[in-house]
């Protein structure tokens, strides 16, 4: 199931010619995924969207790839630091209200991982 899920994916971005929509919509899987618990099927598709380039213009979209791969990459302690930092960054563009929603994943994830 996972492997056909991702090529699935995979064939949406060769046959898609809105690359915004297409890494939105797999970001959006991505938090699906995980909030279901299904770690490794996350990690995988994050693994997908590494392999494409998000233009620097979309800062919410790479904000977003930043954060999930924090999550799942790196250990709790590195990964918590550097996502305070992101959600820091959020804080400074007076978006409090999107840096305490993406502060409660990062503490809902962490707490629904070790449970």
């Amino acid at each position: 199931m996972t492997l056909k899920y991702v090529e699935s994916w995979k064939i949406f971005f060769l046959h898609n010619d809105n690359l915004h929509n297409t890494i939105a919509a797999l970001e959006n899987d991505i938090e699906i995924t995980s909030d279901r618990r299904e770690y490794e099927l996350a990690r995988e598709l994050l693994d997908l969207l590494s392999d494409f380039n998000i233009p620097s213009d979309e800062l919410l979209l790479r904000f977003k790839f930043s954060f999930f791969k924090n999550l799942f990459f790196k250990k709790q302690a590195e990964a918590v630091k550097l996502n305070n930092q992101l959600i820091e960054t959020l804080r400074l563009m007076n978006s409090n209200q999107l840096a305490s929603a993406y502060n409660e994943y990062m503490s809902t994830f962490y707490q629904n991982k070790l449970s």
